[in-house]
């Protein structure tokens, strides 16, 4: 029997091997993540974000640290908690070498969408485009959306999706509130029984 990739698989399938979050590990997407912590790195790579998701240290470059000092300040016990949306930049240089590299699109924390210049090389700035970073869903409205989702939907690999999406939520919280969520989901999985039947399904 032949074991079906799920979308996590294939995204963990090409992450490089390596003590930091790499170019090539968001080739599949831009990504969100919080500052848990910030702790020094070796001189080339001064600065090691510890993020959320699971993910590597995330150490930018000397242009995206700019960036944050530009937008967020110089006292990094601030930035923790603060997000970024992290993508993969093709364009990016390296010893010459179109190699690609990260980049910030968004930030939370900011006023507004604001164009920086920034050192791109010596002697030489560009205009760097930074855009806010919406709020967090509040965890009640994703667990709300999920299992309205659920309810109206009938295709059961959909359904199949959505469940692990509810999972996944009840794995980001702990003690009550993973006891309501999962209360929430019985209810939408009991009221989509009961259209069902109700339908002929």
């Amino acid at each position: 029997m032949t074991e079906e990739l799920d979308e996590a698989f294939i995204l963990d399938s090409i992450k490089a091997k390596s003590d930091q979050l790499n170019a090539a590990d968001l080739i599949g997407g831009p990504i969100v993540v919080a500052i848990e912590t910030v702790t020094k790195g070796p001189k080339d790579q001064p600065w090691e974000l510890h993020i959320s998701g699971g993910h590597q240290p995330y150490k930018p470059c000397k242009t995206m640290r700019r960036l944050i000092l530009n937008q967020w300040g110089n006292n990094p016990s601030v930035w923790i908690g603060r997000r970024l949306q992290l993508y993969f930049d093709p364009s990016v240089l390296w010893a010459g070498v179109r190699a690609g590299g990260i980049r910030i699109s968004h930030m939370s924390d900011i006023r507004g969408a604001t164009d920086i210049p920034l050192p791109v090389s010596r002697g030489k700035s560009a205009l760097y485009h930074v855009e806010p970073l919406a709020p967090p869903t509040p965890m009640v409205e994703r667990v709300a959306s999920a299992c309205k989702a659920y309810e109206q939907c009938s295709d059961a690999a959909t359904l199949e999706k959505l469940d692990n999406r509810i999972s996944d939520l009840i794995s980001e919280v702990d003690g009550e509130q993973q006891t309501q969520i999962e209360t929430a989901r019985d209810a939408a999985i009991e009221r989509a029984n009961q259209t069902s039947a109700t339908n002929g399904i």
